[in-house]
């Protein structure tokens, strides 16, 4: 029989961090990418911000933007956007303040640790006491970062916080 073989051809769905990807493979030769090794690789930080002042959040925007990979996926000025934000976006670490209007820092962290356990929440404050920290703990804080400390230590609780979440 004259004329090229045909091939047969299936569409296989797998999962790569960011979003569901098809490809089309050929019976009898490999995967350009391996699927087994696409699940492994961590997800880039989806990180919300979660904080009354629009300078702060524009300044944390631009720094964890220019972390290769990392994502700002939403911005809430008070707790209560905040949580209504998560649920909808579902991030996978929050930067939440302690004092902001309709519903405080506190108050937001214990709501959505028991909605999102498995989601990280870090407080970046201009308050630092004793007694915060252990509310913030209570909470389901697991870092808190004053605010006139620096940025970089900012920078390392997201990436040790995500890194240890993958």
């Amino acid at each position: 029989m004259g004329g090229a073989p045909l091939e047969s051809t299936r569409n296989i769905r797998f999962f790569l961090p960011s979003r569901w990807c098809y490809d089309t493979l050929r019976w009898g030769r490999s995967a350009t990418v391996d699927h087994r090794i696409a699940m492994r690789t961590p997800m880039p930080p989806r990180i919300l911000i979660v904080d009354d002042s629009l300078q702060v959040r524009n300044v944390m925007r631009k720094i964890f933007e220019s972390e290769p990979g990392w994502q700002v996926c939403g911005e809430a000025s008070n707790g209560k956007e905040g949580i209504e934000i998560a649920q909808q976006i579902h991030p996978n670490l929050i930067i939440l303040d302690l004092s902001m209007p309709v519903m405080n820092g506190l108050e937001a962290a214990r709501i959505l640790n028991a909605s999102m356990p498995g989601v990280p929440l870090v407080m970046f404050t201009s308050f630092s006491t004793h007694v915060l920290e252990e509310q913030a703990l209570a909470a389901g804080i697991r870092k808190l970062i004053v605010k006139s400390g620096s940025l970089s230590e900012l920078v390392g609780c997201v990436r040790g916080l995500t890194k240890n979440a993958a």
